[in-house]
């Protein structure tokens, strides 16, 4: 039944930078929380020019809730933009098994 349902689903994938001040405030960390609560797959990493960048992986809702999220960020964060760099997208299947925190 499980593998019936996941040929089913639609995976869509994401890339988003983020500006503002994101770095140094847990911005990274809270966002892998929140991108497992909702049950997506990717990453999320430092950018040398002070951005956050985040790949995403999964349905069009859960991309769409940690999208909301990522305007937000976590209470020390101050977000200015949250752009996708790649935008949203359909794919055959999810290409990463988990999210995580990357270094820069």
């Amino acid at each position: 039944m499980a593998n019936a349902q996941l040929s089913s689903t639609h995976f869509f994938a994401v890339t988003l930078s983020i500006k503002g001040t994101v770095q140094g405030v847990f911005y990274r960390a809270t966002a892998s929380t929140v991108a497992k609560q909702v049950g997506v797959v990717g990453y999320v990493r430092n950018m040398r020019d002070g951005s956050v960048q985040l790949c995403a992986e999964g349905t069009m809702a859960q991309l769409h809730q940690l999208i909301d999220w990522c305007k937000q960020g976590p209470p020390m964060a101050t977000v200015h933009s949250v752009t996708q760099t790649e935008p949203i997208h359909q794919i055959s299947h999810p290409t990463f098994l988990d999210f995580s925190v990357r270094r820069t």
